[in-house]
């Protein structure tokens, strides 16, 4: 009697080697952050606008990439299992650590420019646990970001800060990462959420490719053109605005309507009760928001919630559900259309490949010229911008062949494969010798 064998599940090939695509996309996107922070005004309201278009787009398109790469760590089109996936994840949470540790050293030389470094930490451990996701949950996952992520930005922040539950310092950073900073978390997840969704497909094929060029196109049409649809009752002001309590205008003024002003009268005296920084009793200044701290408990402050429209803008960093659908989409779109190009796009555009390649020095190299050099930031002129990108661009063109990856991704690189080395077992240990298209061959190429 003959004996049917059980059929062969089938898997796809996985794809290998680094995306040059990737690289120049992630060098755009470094060249977008240098011309959202160097960028000139102009009088000119048409070259004003073209200055301002990588404004939070260029961090968006970061954050896909950056999806993408934890897709490429785990696995790619075929998302490790076993070991391999224990590897895959203690890599990226080291990654996560060796962020927040420059994110702190490039702080001390910071004094202008809100460092998104810490963000990509957090949000990289957040994605550790869902790395075997199938990709409908993935989109279903970004889908809640973009439309949910907002309104829980815009409605929980009044909230906090009519409770006058907003705090500083250590103790407010997972808040400040996730909810109320310049990239919030519960929006920003759903960019590298959305980049995994591209990084579990091959995207070294062109009908992929075009796929992403498709839909990202389509989602920025609905995001802006939504956004267009919707009346706009709120200035750009309004909707940037940090703060959604109500604050007195005049020495008289009432917090509100009726109500008597919610801090101490010795608050509007020149004598106060504090001296040289310090704190007199149990009453502390207010914050921006107007909250107080007087050791009583919470106490409502008495705005009304910002209205619906806030929730439909496009400004940069309005963290709006327009906004997180079309830029998500125009970051798509973008590394969809790269893709097509094909591997010529990274001799074709090597400069940017090779600031591509070593993203995370190119970062920290521009914000210590903007610390040591202050003139190049507020400036009137375009040749800041101009210098500064062009000699990183030069720098990492030099680097790249000599040298080959950035001080900072070499130190990444080093610090995740030996944690997983140690934690795990090497690469070959877990594949039984076979690394090849694994993280221990052109994977690690690529991350």
């Amino acid at each position: 009697m003959t004996e049917l064998s059980a059929p062969t599940q089938y898997r796809p090939a996985r794809y290998a080697g680094r995306i040059a695509a990737l690289d120049v996309a992630r060098g755009l996107a470094v060249l977008g952050m240098f011309i959202a922070h160097l960028g000139p005004d102009s009088e000119k309201p048409i070259v004003n606008w073209l200055w301002q278009i990588p404004d939070g787009r260029s961090s968006i398109l970061f954050a896909t990439l950056a999806g993408v790469s934890l897709a490429i760590l785990s696995g790619r089109n075929v998302p490790y299992e076993g070991a391999e996936l224990a590897r895959a994840r203690v890599r990226i949470i080291t990654r996560a650590f060796d962020l927040l540790l420059i994110a702190a050293l490039v702080g001390l030389v910071n004094d202008f420019i809100a460092i998104i470094l810490a963000h990509y930490a957090v949000w990289f451990v957040l994605a550790v646990p869902i790395l075997r996701w199938r990709t409908t949950s993935l989109a279903i996952t970004t889908a809640v970001c973009w439309i949910g992520g907002p309104v829980l930005v815009h409605y929980g922040q009044w909230l906090l800060e009519n409770l006058g539950m907003m705090a500083s310092g250590p103790e407010n950073f997972l808040i400040d990462v996730l909810l109320t900073g310049m990239y919030p978390g519960v929006i920003y997840l759903g960019f590298v959420f959305a980049g995994m969704i591209l990084g579990r497909h091959n995207i070294t094929d062109p009908t992929v490719a075009l796929k992403a060029l498709g839909v990202g196109v389509l989602l920025a049409l609905i995001g802006y053109g939504g956004a267009f649809l919707v009346p706009q009752h709120a200035e750009q002001d309004d909707i940037l605005s940090s703060s959604y309590v109500a604050e007195p205008s005049g020495d008289d003024a009432s917090f509100t309507d009726g109500a008597d002003k919610p801090w101490p009268e010795e608050w509007d005296s020149d004598d106060k009760p504090w001296k040289d920084g310090e704190e007199s009793g149990s009453w502390f200044e207010p914050g921006e928001g107007g909250y107080w701290n007087n050791g009583e408990g919470p106490e409502w402050m008495g705005a009304q919630p910002p209205a619906p429209t806030i929730l439909f803008g496009t400004q940069p960093h309005s963290s709006t559900i327009t906004e997180a659908i079309g830029s998500g989409g125009i970051a798509i779109a973008l590394i969809g259309f790269l893709l097509l190009l094909g591997p010529t796009v990274g001799r074709a555009a090597y400069p940017l490949a090779a600031v591509g390649a070593m993203p995370l020095t190119a970062y920290c190299l521009h914000l210590l010229i903007i610390w040591l050099i202050p003139g190049v930031i507020f400036s009137d002129s375009a040749w800041p911008v101009i210098l500064v990108s062009g000699g990183i661009m030069l720098a990492c063109s030099l680097w790249r062949p000599l040298v080959g990856r950035g001080p900072f991704e070499r130190f990444m690189y080093a610090t995740s494969v030996r944690a997983a080395d140690s934690i795990v077992g090497s690469s070959k240990a877990v594949t039984g010798g076979d690394v090849s298209g694994q993280t221990g061959g052109s994977v690690t190429v690529e991350t």
